[in-house]
């Protein structure tokens, strides 16, 4: 019986790889090795405007990223959300990456992120990133783009969690200053997934995303979701249909054309 794949969990903005205790401990539970790095200077208290992290751009984060993925001994499967869905994409165009899950991914350079209703909204990170600045959206900002679908409380309280991040970044990422993404650099098969009522990373957004990538790619959208899927109410589900679409399109596969071989 062929092993099952390693899994990398990869963040978004703003946060700490606790983002995906949940989905971690789910995968480990049915015999996956899951690793979850943190972004450069992301384990910093929520308050600490650490201002190394406005020098940072999106090649620091891949750089880092490769550098935990090149210490396992085997090509993982990669699993971001957010900006971490799109740190991802980089990742395989790198060839580091068996295959992907798109979480509500951030969008590639050829992909527009931002839509004229919502420009205001992401006007605090492009000044920052233009003065050097690490920067944090407004409670009012984050509580319309990413904690809409969320109780107060709720989106209080992940807010406060939240660490200061590059403006530099999120400069690149609206602004499509970043390196392009060959889709023939992606071996694997994706899995793109996104949820109705997300306005940080639309399903228009991710429909496009994974229609970039070809027969390779599978769209899928969850209703009556934010942006917060993997850690809002029913997020067990998510983590489900991951599962059972690694079991029936990688797992399976795998399984399978190493039987013919063997025969």
């Amino acid at each position: 019986m062929t092993d099952k794949p390693v899994l990398f969990f990869i963040h978004g903005y703003a946060v700490g790889n606790w983002y995906f205790d949940q989905f971690k401990a789910f995968f480990e539970q049915q015999g996956y090795t899951c690793y979850a790095p943190t972004l450069p200077l992301h384990d910093v208290p929520p308050n600490k405007k650490e201002a190394a992290v406005a020098k940072l751009g999106l090649k620091d984060y891949i750089d880092h990223l490769e550098k935990e993925i090149l210490k396992v001994d085997t090509t993982p499967i990669l699993i971001g959300h957010s900006l971490g869905g799109l740190l991802v994409q980089h990742l395989a165009n790198r060839g580091l990456a068996r295959d992907l899950v798109l979480l509500q991914p951030a969008a590639p350079r050829d992909i527009s992120m931002v839509t004229l209703s919502q420009v205001h909204h992401h006007f605090g990170p492009i000044v920052n990133a233009l003065v050097r600045q690490p920067f944090k959206y407004s409670y009012a900002a984050a509580r319309h783009l990413f904690f809409n679908n969320m109780s107060a409380q709720a989106g209080l309280d992940l807010y406060n969690k939240t660490v200061y991040e590059s403006g530099k970044v999120m400069f690149e990422v609206l602004t499509h200053q970043q390196p392009a993404i060959d889709p023939n650099n992606i071996k694997g098969k994706v899995l793109a997934i996104a949820g109705s009522e997300d306005r940080g990373c639309t399903p228009k957004i991710v429909k496009k995303i994974a229609l970039k990538y070809g027969d390779k790619s599978t769209y899928k959208e969850f209703s009556k979701r934010g942006h917060e899927i993997v850690i809002e109410e029913g997020w067990e589900e998510v983590a489900e249909y991951i599962s059972q679409w690694l079991n029936s399109n990688i797992i399976g596969s795998t399984q399978q054309d190493s039987h013919v071989q063997a025969n």
